[in-house]
């Protein structure tokens, strides 16, 4: 029998923190740990994308390799706003970089979904779909 256990430390500054992410604890003391940091995260995630540094420092405002080279090794602190940069170029949420999600892509609701297609829309074709909503609405208070 295991049981799972997610937990994160931190420290002050953000590129040093480590995550403990599933840590499969078995009765027997046996135990199997996973670490990686803010910049292991982001190096990981970039190479997966086949993106290079130099890529990678240009989507996010920076021109060479030297930033993002100091950020995978975790020698530099990054701002939350940079984080999400990094994260939106890598096509990632920023919880994942951070440790805080299993899951590096975002999960996103029935509603969601629904108003990223709706975005598109002009007015006469939102109209539309309002009407539609109301009707169906009248239709399932029939029942």
């Amino acid at each position: 029998m295991s049981s799972l256990l997610y937990v994160i430390f931190y420290t002050l500054s953000t590129t040093n923190l480590l995550f403990l992410a599933n840590c499969d604890i078995l009765f027997s003391g046996e135990r199997k740990v996973f670490i990686m940091t803010l910049g292991e995260r982001i190096k990981q995630q970039r190479e997966a994308k086949g993106i290079t540094q130099l890529e990678l420092a240009r989507k996010i405002g920076y021109n060479t390799t030297g930033a993002i080279s100091l950020i995978e090794s975790g020698k530099r602190d990054l701002s939350l706003d940079k984080v999400c940069e990094i994260a939106k170029a890598l096509d990632v949420t920023p919880h994942w970089l951070m440790g805080w999600a299993d899951s590096p892509l975002e999960i996103k609701t029935d509603m969601e979904l629904t108003i990223d297609e709706l975005e598109g829309l002009n007015s006469e074709q939102l109209a539309k779909v309002r009407d539609y909503i109301q009707y169906i609405k009248f239709e399932g208070s029939k029942r």
